[in-house]
Order: structure tokens, then C-alpha cells, then sequence
């Protein structure tokens, strides 16, 4: 009886004992980025991203200028490119927090404090 017990112990401790961070860790599978997301923090509307497919996006900046690139996501980074490119591209922190909220960073210059600026965006 107190093995039945023990092993009811362990078995309940063991499927409660995890923490679900799913929801932090991109998966492999980048669909739910393809769409218009749109900078909310720390500027509204600054930046824009349209991940057209799950390798090519229009990354549009402040100034209204636009960058046709290709993109992929890796071990929670995305990789930005230059069209047709695999090299000279630009890495940014990648946080799935939800379908529909993301945050990148290193999307502005990184201030003299060192202190990486992390940006928000929201799917249109």
C-alpha cells in the first residue's frame, strides 16, 4: 500500500511540477507571424512588418522607407536579410508573447548605457 501510495505522490508531483514557457518560445513553425504587425512600445506605430510568407518580409522604418527582406527564425532569433542574401543581415531577439504580441530587439540603435531597447509590436 505505501508503494501505491509513494508512487501516486511522485506521479501527481511530476505532471504539476513543470512551468508551461511555451508561450515565451517561438516554435518552429513561424505562421503566426505572417501578417502587418505594427509597433506599439516604445513608439506607436514606427516601425511596420509585413511577413508576407515564412521567408520574406517589408520591414518599413520611421522615416516611411521600406526593405524588402528575407527572414527566418532560429533558436528564438529572428534574421533579417537582404533579399536573395544569407549573409549581411541583422539579428534580433525574438519573444512570442501571444499570437498577436511580439517583441523584437535591437529594431533601434542600442543607447550609450548599453541597455538593448526592446521594441513591441501587435498583429494588425
Amino acid at each position: 500500500m505505501k508503494k501505491i501510495f509513494l508512487f501516486a505522490a511522485i506521479s501527481a508531483l511530476a505532471m504539476t511540477g513543470c512551468s508551461d514557457d511555451d508561450a515565451k518560445t517561438p516554435s518552429n513553425s513561424t505562421n503566426y507571424l505572417v501578417g502587418d504587425w505594427s509597433e506599439t512600445k516604445p513608439t506607436a506605430n514606427a516601425h511596420k512588418i509585413k511577413f508576407i510568407n515564412a521567408t520574406s518580409a517589408v520591414f518599413t522604418d520611421t522615416d516611411g522607407s521600406k526593405d524588402s527582406l528575407d527572414y527566418k527564425v532560429q533558436n528564438s532569433k529572428l534574421l533579417f536579410f537582404p533579399k536573395g542574401k544569407t549573409v549581411g543581415g541583422t539579428t534580433h531577439d525574438l519573444e512570442k508573447v501571444n499570437d498577436s504580441t511580439i517583441k523584437l530587439s535591437s529594431i533601434y540603435p542600442t543607447p550609450t548605457n548599453g541597455v538593448a531597447v526592446i521594441a513591441t509590436f501587435a498583429k494588425q
